[in-house]
């Protein structure tokens, strides 16, 4: 499997996908949308839209 990494505006690169260790991080950091599973989702969803199919 290719480590494919996706541009961040803020500068930095993200793996992709985002591995969950990394997950974590961002759900405890960020409460707003605190939910590891949101993250999962967001990450999913940086390449256009999906279906719950998908």
């Amino acid at each position: 499997m290719t480590d494919v990494r996706t541009y961040d505006p803020a500068g930095d690169v993200l793996p992709d996908p985002i591995p969950d260790p990394l997950v974590e991080l961002l759900a405890n950091r960020l409460r707003v949308i605190g939910d590891p599973t949101r993250i999962r989702l967001l990450d999913r969803l940086r390449h256009g839209p999906a279906s719950h199919r998908s």
